[in-house]
């Protein structure tokens, strides 16, 4: 089961469902989120919260959502 290292240094199971919510208040509808998510490759290894924001905004960039990558790294800084 691929984990993810919390800011806290806990190990917790890598949730799809949290990037799915995250784009979707970044400006994704549900169904772009779930579509987006789709796309994504999982990760092969434990990572941390960061890494995982930053593969995130990279494949929002990558994939054309411009709009959605700029609002949702505003969106990460303000829950930071």
């Amino acid at each position: 089961m691929l984990e993810v290292i919390k800011r806290d240094g806990r190990r917790v199971p890598f949730n799809w469902q949290r990037i799915s919510r995250a784009v979707e208040r970044a400006g994704f509808t549900g169904d772009e989120a779930t579509t987006f998510v789709m796309s994504l490759s999982a990760p092969t290894r434990i990572m941390e919260v960061w890494e995982i924001q930053a593969w995130v905004e990279r494949e929002l960039i990558e994939q054309g959502y411009l709009d959605v990558a700029k609002s949702y790294v505003n969106y990460r800084f303000q829950k930071d």
